[in-house]
């Protein structure tokens, strides 16, 4: 059996990882060196993580519900779960 039969092609996720990746990589390994220790780099990722978060609480979430209300079909997934 060929190895290549078992390999899978890169979906759309994974290239949208990688291609983020090779961004951010060098962007933590330029912050690690420019203040000495990796410690910065873990705080721009927390923040980074909190804005992500509070971004889906405060305005995703809102506005998914005036979607779901305002349509005619019922939704697919409950909304009440995230509460």
């Amino acid at each position: 059996m060929s190895v290549r039969g078992a390999v899978r092609p890169l979906d759309r996720g994974h290239a949208g990882c990688v291609a983020t990746a090779s961004f951010l990589a060098p962007a933590a390994v330029w912050l690690q060196h420019a203040t000495g220790g990796w410690h910065a780099v873990f705080v721009v990722a927390t923040i980074a993580n909190l804005a992500v978060a509070a971004t889906a609480l405060f305005i995703l979430k809102p506005l998914r519900r005036a979607q779901v209300a305002s349509s005619s079909a019922p939704a697919r997934m409950p909304l009440r779960a995230a509460e």
